[in-house]
């Protein structure tokens, strides 16, 4: 199926934009990644919640933007209902006058990793592109830094990168959350270390997952036990490998995290 389109509620053709506008020249936007399953969006109000968030700590003046995701979501969540697996996507831009957002809303299908590339797991790379730390700031459409180090990595041989800030402290991969498992216990990077708040794993901790927040550099992944990246869309793939260090059997943790959401 190609994808489709609604702008402000409205079905499009396609996405069309002003090649001058501020959302193209600047990476002026906000954007939530969703995946459908069985025609249900999964914990869609986490998603529109941290893009309210957003908006409000990057200082749009969207004070009742909560409300005006009503209208243009309300056509897609229909088609959706129809879908096996879906991605959908919801961008918000500055209008022109900038009294209002422009809200896309895009949905496609989304076949999800067959079972042998979960068992694969993924190779990661600690990427020499430094972390942003704007993860507070929501998923933004300006997302130069993480392309260039997902293109370096693959460059190189490997699925992904994981990025770090200046001062070497892991803040995530370039798609997902990490997660990383010593002694039996769970971490991930703490919030204000400047990574993007992920929607999937508070999900996970609202079902019973117990994790600590606490600040790791690239060596103490290494030095774990397992690694998990976690993302709205493949839900929970296992690390095989970061740079020359290799875990044994990726999928297996990262299978129990893919129940708590899925099952």
């Amino acid at each position: 199926m190609k994808v489709k389109t609604w702008r402000n509620g409205t079905p499009m053709a396609g996405v069309r934009f002003d090649p001058a506008h501020r959302s193209l020249l600047l990476g002026d936007g906000l954007f939530e990644t969703v995946r459908v399953r069985r025609g249900i969006p999964l914990y869609l109000n986490r998603h529109l919640e941290r893009l309210v968030r957003s908006a409000q700590r990057s200082g749009y003046p969207w004070m009742g933007l909560a409300d005006a995701l009503d209208g243009p979501l309300h056509e897609p969540l229909r088609a959706a209902q129809i879908m096996r697996s879906a991605a959908m996507r919801v961008y918000v831009f500055p209008s022109v006058q900038d009294e209002g957002p422009e809200v896309f809303v895009t949905l496609e299908d989304y076949e999800p990793p067959p079972e042998s590339e979960y068992w694969r797991g993924a190779r990661l790379h600690v990427s020499p592109v430094s972390h942003p730390c704007h993860g507070r700031f929501g998923k933004s459409t300006s997302r130069h830094w993480a392309e260039t180090a997902k293109r370096l990595a693959r460059q190189a041989g490997y699925t992904e990168a994981v990025l770090c800030d200046v001062s070497g402290h892991v803040i995530e991969a370039t798609d997902a959350s990490l997660l990383w498992s010593t002694g039996g216990q769970w971490f991930s990077t703490p919030d204000e270390a400047g990574g993007l708040e992920g929607t999937t794993l508070y999900e996970m901790e609202m079902r019973g997952l117990q994790v600590q927040r606490r600040l790791a550099s690239p060596d103490d992944l290494k030095r774990a036990d397992a690694v998990v990246m976690i993302s709205s869309l493949r839900i929970a793939m296992g690390v095989r490998s970061i740079d020359d260090v290799e875990f044994e059997n990726p999928d297996v943790n990262a299978m129990m995290l893919r129940a708590l959401i899925l099952d």
